[in-house]
C-alpha cells in the first residue's frame, strides 16, 4: 500500500510536469488574460478547490505572473480569453 507521503510527492511531480507542459504549449500564444508573456499556468477554476479540474487542459492556460499572482488570476480577462479560445 502506498504511503500518503509518496502520494503527495507523486501529485506534486504531476502538477509540476503538467504546468510545465501548459507553459510550453502556450508560450507563443501569450497570457490568456492580457496577451503578455507566459510564465505561469493559471487555473480558471482553482485546482485546490476543484480537484477534478486540476489537470483539465481548457481550465489551465498560460498566464503572465502579473495576472496570475498580482491580479489573483485576472478572472475577467481569463473568461474573455476562454471565450475567444473556444
Amino acid at each position: 500500500m502506498a504511503k500518503v507521503r509518496d502520494i503527495k510527492v507523486l501529485k506534486r511531480i504531476a502538477i509540476q510536469t503538467f504546468n510545465k507542459w501548459i507553459r510550453e504549449r502556450d508560450k507563443n500564444k501569450g497570457c490568456i488574460s492580457c496577451g503578455g508573456g507566459v510564465h505561469n499556468a493559471g487555473h480558471f477554476y482553482h485546482g485546490h478547490i476543484y480537484s477534478a479540474l486540476q489537470f483539465n487542459e481548457v481550465n489551465v492556460q498560460g498566464q503572465c505572473v502579473h495576472c496570475n499572482l498580482s491580479k489573483a488570476g485576472n478572472e475577467k480577462g481569463f473568461r474573455q480569453g476562454l471565450i475567444r479560445l473556444l
